[in-house]
């Protein structure tokens, strides 16, 4: 990811992307990405994971259902839709590609 303001190049030093998933099913409901740029002061993991429970929250979702996974953006693809696995609390690929509420019978 290559973008310039007023003909500068940004290049990101790193992306860091927080999943918030449902803790009974694993099912991913939201996902918060930071970017930092070359000379930005990198956020922390316990700054990225606040402030994803906190959007999730305006949103609407219940975040005390809720658990995060912070990984590199090296970790995982934005084109593919992953779960949770509870045992390993790494990520598995979907076959599709949405979000699932939690509670829902497609969350289950």
């Amino acid at each position: 990811m290559i973008n310039r303001i007023g003909g500068q190049m940004l290049i990101p030093e790193s992306i860091t992307v927080c999943f918030l998933f449902d803790r009974t099913s694993g099912h991913v409901v939201h996902r918060h990405e930071v970017v930092n740029l070359s000379g930005a002061t990198a956020t922390d993991k316990t700054n990225i994971e606040s402030e994803a429970y906190r959007l999730a929250a305006v949103q609407g979702w219940d975040v005390s259902a809720l658990g995060a996974l912070v990984l590199s953006s090296h970790d995982y693809s934005t084109e593919k839709s992953y779960k949770v696995d509870m045992t390993s609390l790494k990520l598995v690929e979907l076959a599709t590609n949405r979000l699932v509420r939690p509670g829902s019978k497609e969350g289950r």
